[in-house]
């Protein structure tokens, strides 16, 4: 009998020490986290080698990750909610800005452009202003086309997706304005040769491929 209650009181006195010994663990895990909170590793992509030396990139990757934040769209399934940063904005329908040239006084309708893809349209790595469609706009810019591009690219985005998106844009009304109205086949990575490259170091995007 003498040996039985000497088994349960060490059992007893194990428990004791286990459970004071998880309650520790837990009690300084809680204390750990309020007093130290941690922040996210930088993203490795801030030491590219296309980014030479330039001063915005770990914020413009800073905006990147806080701008992720996707919401529900009908039959698209996703699409980024809006956004107000230095280098991403994003408007209500989700769409990146894109660069536009001043308007000159009694300036005519600019052409109207639609651009479709994924995350290389929409423009991981780049700034608002030098992403595929900016690029585009400013080149045809250049050649005397005034024109109006929306980027409609999202990360993740395969033609069926780009399909409802047109197709949602012209339900509500939103179409490419005529004088040769048009719509961009689907750019994928090898339409616009070096954006990343060129857009890190200020200077236009090669041609369109």
């Amino acid at each position: 009998m003498s040996t039985l209650r000497r088994a349960v009181a060490a059992l007893r006195d194990l428990w004791l020490v286990v459970g004071v010994t998880l309650l520790l663990l837990v009690v300084g895990e809680v204390a750990a986290r309020v007093l130290t909170p941690s922040s996210p590793a930088p993203d490795v992509r801030i030491h590219a080698d296309s980014y030479p030396d330039a001063p915005w990139v770990a914020g413009l990757y800073d905006e990147n990750a806080r701008s992720a934040h996707l919401r529900w769209e009908s039959y698209a399934y996703w699409r980024r909610a809006p956004f107000t940063g230095a280098y991403i904005n994003v408007d209500a329908h989700g769409h990146r800005r894109t660069w536009r040239a001043p308007a000159a006084p009694g300036a005519t309708a600019p052409l109207r452009v639609f651009v479709f893809g994924g995350s290389t349209v929409w423009g991981t790595g780049v700034r608002d202003d030098h992403t595929v469609p900016s690029e585009l706009a400013r080149y045809l810019g250049e050649h005397g086309v005034v024109a109006d591009v929306e980027n409609f690219g999202e990360t993740g985005y395969v033609s069926t997706q780009d399909v409802v998106s047109l197709l949602r844009a012209l339900h509500r009304g939103d179409v490419p304005r005529r004088r040769g109205s048009r719509t961009l086949r689907r750019c994928t990575t090898r339409c616009w040769r070096s954006t990343t490259a060129s857009a890190a170091t200020g200077r236009r995007a090669g041609t369109i491929g």
